[in-house]
């Protein structure tokens, strides 16, 4: 589906994220430890034993907030995975192929891409090759589908579950969950509305992998329009989203996209949008609402020269 190039929408749209903090309690990090019922640490051992790797570090399904990861990137170009210990530390990345096992939090196969930045997980680690042997979601933490009633304060940074509270960091992440993305998509849908996927990095941007794999991921849940606004640090990051951009509208797009590069430093990818494959750009109109935003008046002018320059 292409949208036409007779005229470039500027709009401001609204979202409503649905989901709920996985947060922890203020020792461990995890909001409660229940026991295990994935993959035994002895079978991912004995198989790791069978391939004559040694020095392989294990994390058993019956752990403590301290021994669980939170897997922070998926690199599906480099087969690489990133994981940052629950509660808190360095980061640490790990190679993975096609002999590493991904497991739901029973011990079911689950499909790589279905781990998502944000899932808490158990990992089995090769100490000599620093190879990843397994992946599994954890039951160490509260998911979405476990929660039927809870409460968030935020001004005191707790979260209530039932008659417990815990304390929440106020710089945590939000994640829904594939089958809760899912769900609200459909609903929107037999509702007759589109949905436009959007994804934020007011930090920084992420690696040109990292872009395409997030817009990807809109795109299989069923976005109609897959959306990613980051912000650069250097003139270099301007081209890692413009060029993410022509790559996924060439080689995997399937439906329109909208990206952008915030701050005044990224305002040529809102003008020269059309010429790398966004089909969509944001004006202000009195006051900007995004970094970087050009009055709508003045940015429709210079939409529609590269337009016929094209």
């Amino acid at each position: 589906m292409k949208i036409q190039k007779q005229h470039f929408l500027l709009a401001l749209l609204v979202f409503t994220a649905f989901g709920l903090c996985a947060c922890g309690r203020r020792d461990s990090g995890i909001i409660q430890s229940r026991r295990g019922t994935g993959v035994k640490a002895e079978d991912a051992m004995a198989q790791d034993t069978a391939e004559g790797i040694k020095g392989t570090e294990i994390f058993a399904p019956e752990v403590s907030g301290e021994d669980l990861y939170v897997l922070t990137k998926l690199d599906m170009e480099q087969k690489l995975a990133v994981f940052k210990k629950a509660g808190g530390g360095k980061q640490r990345q790990y190679t993975y192929d096609m002999g590493t096992l991904f497991l739901d939090k029973y011990g079911e196969s689950k499909s790589m891409d279905s781990f998502v930045p944000g899932d808490v997980v158990q990992i089995a680690v090769s100490g000599h090759t620093q190879h990843l042997i397994s992946m599994q979601q954890s039951d160490q933490a509260w998911v979405y589908e476990d929660i039927v009633n809870y409460s968030f304060d935020p001004d005191s940074h707790a979260l209530t579950i039932g008659k417990t509270k815990y304390a929440c960091d106020p710089k945590m992440e939000i994640f829904s969950g594939d089958d809760v993305v899912r769900r609200c998509v459909q609903a929107i849908h037999q509702a007759g509305k589109v949905v436009v996927g959007s994804n934020h990095d007011f930090d920084k941007t992420p690696s040109k992998s990292d872009l395409i794999y997030r817009l990807r991921k809109m795109q299989d849940l069923g976005a109609d329009i897959p959306k990613i606004a980051v912000m650069p640090q250097s003139a270099a990051d301007v081209i890692t989203l413009l060029d993410a951009t022509q790559e996924m509208h060439t080689k995997y797009a399937d439906r329109p996209i909208i990206t952008m590069s915030m701050s005044g430093m990224g305002s040529i990818s809102r003008i020269a949008c059309e010429a790398f494959g966004s089909c969509l750009t944001f004006g202000s109109g009195d006051k900007a609402s995004a970094p970087g935003q050009i009055h709508a008046q003045e940015l429709h002018g210079l939409l529609k020269s590269i337009h016929q320059a094209l």
